[in-house]
């Protein structure tokens, strides 16, 4: 320690001059200090009376000074040289500023962005093209497929719509574009198209043979079903159900309808007028007419009467049902 100051060379004049400081006196500040480590035993090398050496050693004023300078330099010089690079305008001191640095930020040229020349557009470039257009083709009174198949096949779109109708389902009714208008391709053409109508249900006839006509409609009716009437002649009472179509048992949808034969009474005929004639051709007419004869006699005295039809009831010329009795009264001589 005689021929060095503080570790950091040979002593001059100067610094001999100076007063010594004890160890533990020195003005360093309290960052720089560092913990005194406690006492250990002396190494087996190391003379036990000899003074141990203190880390980090002494170093003196001078040494502050150059250690502080020196982190000042390492921090600053980084910080300058990233602000001259961030702002062009603005020149660093010159007291912190490396010379190597702030030549490279000035001597660096200022950048200039790439123009770009947009290409002439040609006169065919800008022209629109123009739409093709297609006819349109009549598809009414055609099959939905069909109709489809033929307006894809023009270019155009087929749209279709179900609408209830009395045609056949499946038909098309109607179509909005009429036929032969030009139109773009690939425009839509609504066409409507006939539903199909939903099956009625299907109902059993009842059964209203031997039923008065109005218990046999009122049967039906609440079948859901309607009647037609024919009448006709039967021994039957007059308005009697004889017959009915269809028959009983049979499936007929809602709303259908049903035949029914009524009898209108026995058949009646004119009495054919027999007074005056013979017995014999008396009868064949009456029984020729439908009608049954009945002979009473009745004494006569004048020959010209014997076997003669002297009257008869009903009477000739009056309505009586067919296979009635006509009595006849015929002359006897006494």
């Amino acid at each position: 320690m005689d021929g060095e100051r503080d570790g950091f060379g040979p002593a001059t004049d100067e610094v001999a001059d100076e007063p010594t400081v004890p160890d533990g006196e020195w003005p360093v500040p309290d960052q720089y200090r560092v913990a005194e480590a406690p006492p250990e035993e002396p190494a087996e090398d190391v003379p036990a009376t000899g003074r141990p050496r203190r880390l980090p050693p002494p170093l003196g004023r001078r040494g502050l000074a150059t250690v502080a300078g020196l982190l000042g330099l390492v921090l600053l010089v980084p910080a300058v040289a990233w602000l001259a690079t961030e702002d062009g305008d603005e020149t660093p001191s010159a007291a912190f500023s490396p010379p190597d640095t702030t030549a490279a930020v000035a001597t660096q040229p200022p950048t200039i962005p790439p123009t770009t020349t947009a290409a002439p557009t040609t006169e065919e470039e800008t022209t629109t093209a123009e739409p093709e257009l297609v006819a349109v083709p009549s598809v009414v009174g055609q099959r939905a497929n069909v109709a489809a198949r033929r307006l894809r096949d023009a270019g155009l779109v087929p749209r279709i719509l179900l609408v209830p109708s009395d045609r056949p389902a499946g038909t098309v009714v109607s179509q909005d574009l009429a036929e032969g208008r030009e139109v773009e391709r690939g425009a839509a053409v609504r066409v409507r198209v006939a539903r199909a109508r939903p099956q009625p249900a299907a109902i059993t006839v009842p059964d209203v043979v031997g039923l008065a006509l109005s218990q046999a409609q009122s049967r039906l009716r609440e079948a859901g079903l309607s009647s037609t009437v024919t009448r006709e002649p039967a021994d039957e009472p007059a308005g009697t159900v004889l017959r009915q179509a269809p028959a009983a048992g049979t499936r007929l949808e809602r709303g259908g309808t049903v035949s029914l034969r009524v009898s209108s009474g026995p058949a009646e005929a004119t009495v054919p007028n027999v007074t005056g004639r013979d017995e014999a051709s008396a009868r064949a007419e009456l029984e020729g007419a439908g009608f049954v004869v009945r002979l009473t006699e009745q004494p006569v005295t004048d020959p010209a009467q014997d076997g003669v039809v002297l009257s008869q009831d009903p009477p000739g010329g009056a309505s009586a049902r067919e296979g009635s009795t006509v009595t006849l009264v015929v002359g006897r001589l006494a």
